[in-house]
């Protein structure tokens, strides 16, 4: 609609949108619904998991203050473990490279390699290494 045009009562949808019917429209909200829960599921599992470690990390720390650097040592060696055994370097540098390269080549991110990525930002979180904005 341009500057010009007067809002009418009833926009019609773009013609790729025509064919909708109003079972495929609740067959699409549910598929959404489901789709937002199993994202919400996938929020509190990684949430729970950072919870967990930093627990561990906390009560090892309250042993003794020298736990604190070997805390932090053994998460970047889990960390090395998992991108070493699950991801590729050129694949799995960071957040942004990730969604930049499946956005610009059309391909698709690897699962393990997605899992890699969530689990090694889980471990790095949890045991309180500093990690930026990637």
């Amino acid at each position: 609609m341009t500057r010009t045009q007067q809002p009418s009562e009833h926009t019609p949808l773009p013609a790729d949108l025509d064919h909708f019917t109003g079972r495929d429209l609740i067959w699409l909200s549910l598929a959404a619904a489901l789709l937002g829960i199993v994202t919400a599921a996938g929020v509190w599992l990684f949430q729970a998991f950072i919870g967990l470690l930093r627990t561990a990390s906390v009560s090892a720390e309250l042993l003794s203050p020298w736990f604190f650097p070997f805390i932090i040592v053994a998460g970047g060696i889990i960390v090395s473990l998992i991108a070493h055994y699950f991801g590729r370097r050129d694949e799995l540098a960071a957040m942004a490279h990730i969604i930049d390269r499946v956005a610009e080549s059309a391909v698709r991110l690897k699962k393990r390699h997605g899992l890699a990525f969530v689990g090694t930002s889980a471990v790095m979180i949890g045991v309180g290494a500093p990690v930026g904005a990637d």
